[in-house]
């Protein structure tokens, strides 16, 4: 019979090992939940990415991202997670610089110009541009609106003459 060789600090187990391995059914567990640091699997702890505050580092974590997936070093579904992450960031990131554009002033910019006649006008007054048609309201739903022309005619008269 074969005995576990787990090497304790002193010792080994001395557990009988599973048949046709060197270890006990507990230490081949703990062994498959810890495997090798250098194993693909736990590579992708290794996988470091930069803070995602502007353009260059999110394309430089895409670059990151990239390799770890055609090397198969990182699970589908964390790249998956990784990439929406990294989609959002540059996203957020043009949103961002959107909004810093539109509030700071261009050095070339005309002076604003003064105020028009349309925004001087009072509150109550009307402009010269046309007002889309205004649509009339949908009728509220009944029953009865479902039922054909004559029907509902028919019930109509029958209300009004009681």
């Amino acid at each position: 019979m074969n005995l576990c060789q787990h090497q304790f600090d002193d010792r080994t187990c001395a557990s009988p090992a599973l048949t046709g391995q060197d270890l006990c059914y507990f230490h081949s567990r703990d062994r498959n939940r810890n495997p090798n640091p250098t194993t693909p699997a736990n590579l992708e702890a290794a996988l470091t990415l930069p803070d995602l505050t502007d353009p260059a580092a999110i394309l430089a974590a895409l670059s990151t991202l990239a390799q770890a997936i055609s090397q198969n070093n990182i699970d589908p579904k964390r790249a998956n997670l990784l990439l929406r992450v990294l989609t959002l960031a540059a996203k957020l990131t043009t949103t961002i610089e959107k909004a810093a554009e539109k509030d700071s002033p261009k050095p070339d910019a005309p002076p604003p110009a003064t105020a028009t006649k349309a925004d001087t006008l009072q509150p109550h007054q009307k402009t010269s541009q046309s007002e889309p048609p205004k649509r009339p309201l949908p009728q509220p739903y009944h029953p009865q609106n479902r039922l054909p022309r004559g029907l509902r005619e028919k019930i109509k008269a029958r209300q009004t003459a009681a």
